[in-house]
């Protein structure tokens, strides 16, 4: 079936101008979508939208708000000094304004208006009081009413209105919202204080400039409740906390809040860090960029200067390259206008097209130059009816190591299925006919290229030496291989996976050093919710389930000594309690009766919305932890799930979730495991009935596979052995190996079968391993020295994802052309 395609497809030969004219279409259409691509690297958006996990932590946060707050982290000898103080003052006046200056800012770009009428946008906006996306979308549509009701002038309001139409209402709303809910830090914390049979709620400081006789009372109401020791406040005193509390935006604006206030402390007096799960989700993004636009170039040039060497002429250059660059800009073309956005998977894509779309280009222009023919038309129309079916093969079996990911649940892994699918596709049909096509258009006659003395170098030598070894040392070969297996299959077992954002940055990148210090210095970085709902809708203010709750809170800190601070309603009822009773610390304790837990909510007037739901049917007790690997954190949700009994639950009418941005991390790490044995093994399955179908034989069909299992399982034995973790990098590892790996044993099959028919098996063999094995040492140093390049990425997955390919491409080689003819010999 596929040889009486491309036999009719020889067609397209004779219409070359018609393939490089839609070939050039496609390019035009597909330039201005790459200008428009996307960056997003937040966790969330990485999990099926359907994932249960995913939906409790959006609930959440809309309920309670963001966790995942900004740390502005400052250092001096002496925090209680009132230069510090009013600078910390001053810093945190600043943040706060970034709620008039961003708005203004965003829809100002949005409607590309000036700041002054972004500002009479948000008074319309305001004055509407419309708060939900498409409400807003539906005012700023209608000009008319812009004009004469809120008086817009006529060239503004028809901008406004003409932008609304095409933007989504999501976009519109994330502009107008407020990034910054609340800025916290020792001088505006709530103090709750007793004064004889009843307390009160103030701030910490509550005036415009601190003075030395106001240093003292600061100090003292910090230290009269613990619940800021290492929250707000270093155990040795030298470092205090600003929280940036964030209002649920994108990434986008929280990114511009950090930006700004990099900005702000950039002539500080003081030494500032500024860190956070918001901080290390937008610097993958910001770090990406620079990779993109170093690791390209550096990729392209690498594999230019390979198939230099290799080919020794310009041609075998050019148009290898002119089918991996056509394939690159359509596919990240078509990415831009299907609104798919580039994440620290997807920034693969482009590399390993460079890298591995040049194949299929290496083993045409090899096929090219060793014909002895003149004419190129008939060099052609031979080559689509053989080296067209191994590359065809080869491309199809390539796709289904890529396809296999489409059953990954993890968002990222899935798109980079499709897309390095649809590339390999693209590759495979401009190898095929668009560079025929433009070698036809070309007035230049066809080299003679391989002659007899030149291929007598370091690669007929190896071959030669390949070719030799597998006939006559078949079964030491094959003994060899079958130990390598049996050592490294235990490894496979000591694979462990990492989502955490911040094991992505190398250990002396900026982020990660302030990373560090905050968890070194502060209680930790990272939080894991328990919200706890009562079902009926009644008050969860019930002294058994918030007692429950205490003894918890206690044992878990007991257990683990990663969870240094609880942030919950019970530390509020606790100092309340205190309070009203004199202010001793023994009396330090939840309130003992139900009544008195009432009574006290209805006394306290500061903010509890962050712990507690305003009709008091929902709890939220959050767990701010050190930073630690995320299998640390699957076992503190694996105790949390396990504590708090059904019977204890259900006695309460109360319903227990788990979230907050840590969860996501264990919820990450099990769908890329998942992901990464699902895609495997439907890999291998799909690519075994291909094969069957084509090679139309059950042995040849094994034999095809063996090379790659043996690969994947030296490879994933090494990652386990050299503690080399499944992230977002190396979880496509085995799909990768698959997809590229695969085509080795194909073109070197598709030959042996061939000449086995006219001269025996040996002689089979033996062209098979000097001419196939040439294009595929070609394609091996081309491939492997663009992911090579990958080990000068920002991003740890990418360099570890670069030198596994890199190994996984020399041992498939090698499986190839020494262990596939070794098995030839013992088993055909």
């Amino acid at each position: 079936m596929l040889e009486k395609f491309l036999e009719k497809s020889k067609i397209l030969l004779y219409k070359k101008k018609h393939v490089i004219f839609i070939a050039a279409l496609f390019t035009i259409v597909s330039i201005p979508g790459i200008l428009l691509i996307k960056f997003d690297n937040e966790l969330i958006n990485m999990i099926p939208e359907n994932n249960l996990d995913r939906k409790n932590n959006s609930k959440y946060e809309k309920i309670f708000g963001d966790n995942s707050a900004i740390y502005v982290a400052l250092e001096n000898n002496k925090i209680f000094d009132m230069d510090f103080l009013n600078y910390i003052k001053k810093l945190t006046e600043k943040i706060k304004n970034l709620n008039n200056k961003l708005p203004k800012q965003n829809l100002a770009k949005l409607f590309n208006v000036s700041e002054n009428e972004a500002e009479k946008i948000i008074s319309i906006i305001s004055e509407t009081g419309a708060f939900d996306g498409n409400e807003l979308k539906k005012i700023l549509i209608d000009k008319e009413k812009l004009k004469n009701e809120y008086f817009l002038e006529n060239e503004i309001a028809e901008r406004v209105s003409k932008k609304s139409k095409n933007v989504k209402a999501e976009e519109i709303l994330n502009a107008y919202t407020l990034p910054v809910k609340d800025v916290i830090s020792i001088l505006n914390v709530d103090i709750i204080k007793g004064e004889k049979d009843k307390f009160k709620v103030e701030k910490s400081f509550e005036g415009e400039e601190v003075k030395e006789e106001d240093i003292i009372k600061i100090k003292d109401k910090i230290k009269s409740w613990n619940f800021y020791n290492g929250f707000l406040l270093s155990e040795d005193e030298t470092i205090t906390a600003i929280l940036i509390q964030l209002n649920n935006v994108g990434l986008g604006i929280k990114g511009q809040v950090y930006e700004e206030i990099l900005k702000i402390i950039k002539d500080s007096p003081y030494k500032v860090y500024v860190g956070g799960d918001t901080v290390v989700t937008y610097s993958i993004n910001k770090y990406m960029v620079n990779d993109l636009l170093i690791l390209i170039p550096l990729v392209a040039i690498v594999v230019v200067v390979v198939l230099y060497l290799s080919f020794k002429n310009l041609e075998g250059v050019f148009y290898p390259l002119i089918s991996v660059a056509l394939s690159a800009i359509w596919t990240v073309g078509f990415m831009s206008y299907l609104n798919v956005p580039f994440n620290v998977v997807s920034i693969v894509i482009p590399v390993l097209l460079i890298a591995v779309g040049s194949a299929y280009g290496i083993h045409f222009m090899n096929s090219y130059f060793f014909s002895k023919k003149s004419e190129k038309i008939e060099i052609f129309k031979d080559n689509l009816t053989s080296i067209g079916i191994s590359i065809s093969l080869a491309g199809l079996t390539t796709i289904a190591g890529f396809g296999s990911l489409l059953t990954s649940g993890f968002k990222p892994l899935k798109n980079f299925g499709i897309f390095t699918s649809l590339v390999v596709f693209l590759a495979m049909i401009v190898s095929l006919y668009l560079i025929p096509a433009l070698l036809l258009f070309g007035k230049k006659e066809k080299e003679i290229f391989m002659k007899e003395e030149k291929r007598k170098d370091i690669i007929h030598n190896i071959l030669n030496l390949f070719e030799k070894i597998s006939i006559t040392k078949s079964k030491t070969t094959i003994a060899i291989s079958i130990f390598l297996c049996v050592i490294f299959i235990f490894g496979i077992f000591k694979i462990r996976a990492e989502m955490n954002g911040v094991e992505f940055f190398r250990k002396d990148a900026e982020v990660r050093i302030v990373d560090d210090f905050l968890n070194k210095k502060l209680t930790g970085t990272q939080n894991i919710d328990i919200i706890f709902e009562k079902k009926d809708g009644n008050s969860i203010l019930k002294y058994n389930i918030l007692y429950e709750i205490e003894k918890f809170n206690e044992n878990i800190k007991t257990k683990f000594s990663q969870v240094q601070k609880i942030i919950s309603l019970n530390e509020y009822l606790k100092k309340m309690n205190q309070e009203m009773m004199g202010g001793d610390e023994r009396n330090y304790v939840l309130p003992e009766t139900d009544e008195k837990i009432n009574d006290y909510m209805l006394l306290y007037s500061g903010k509890l919305d962050s712990v507690v739901t305003q009709n008091k049917d929902m709890t939220r007790v959050t767990f701010v932890l050190k930073r630690m690997p995320t299998m640390e954190i699957e076992k503190i949700k694996i105790y949390i799930l396990k504590y708090f009994k059904n019977d204890f639950l259900k006695e309460n009418n109360l319903e227990m979730k788990i979230a907050g941005y840590a969860n996501l991390y264990v919820v990450a790490n099990k769908i890329i495991t998942n992901s990464m044995i699902y895609s495997m093994l439907s890999s291998l399955l799909i690519v075994f009935f291909i094969n069957l179908y084509s090679f139309k034989s059950l042995k040849i069909t094994i034999l095809s596979l063996l090379p790659i299992c043996i690969t994947l399982i030296i490879s994933l034995g090494i990652m386990g052995y050299f503690n080399i973790p499944l992230n977002a990098g190396t979880a496509m590892i085995a799909a990768v190996a698959i997809g590229i790996g695969i085509d080795y044993p194909i073109h070197f099959l598709t030959r042996y079968l061939k000449e086995k028919r006219k001269n025996g098996k040996e002689v089979a063999i033996g062209m098979a391993v000097n001419e196939i094995g040439r294009g595929i040492v070609y394609n091996i140093l081309s491939v492997a020295s663009g992911f090579f390049i990958l080990a000068f990425s920002k991003f740890i997955p990418l360099v570890q994802f670069g030198g596994m390919i890199c190994f996984i491409m020399f041992l498939t080689g090698v499986g190839a052309l020494l262990f596939l003819p070794a098995c030839l010999m013992k088993f055909d």
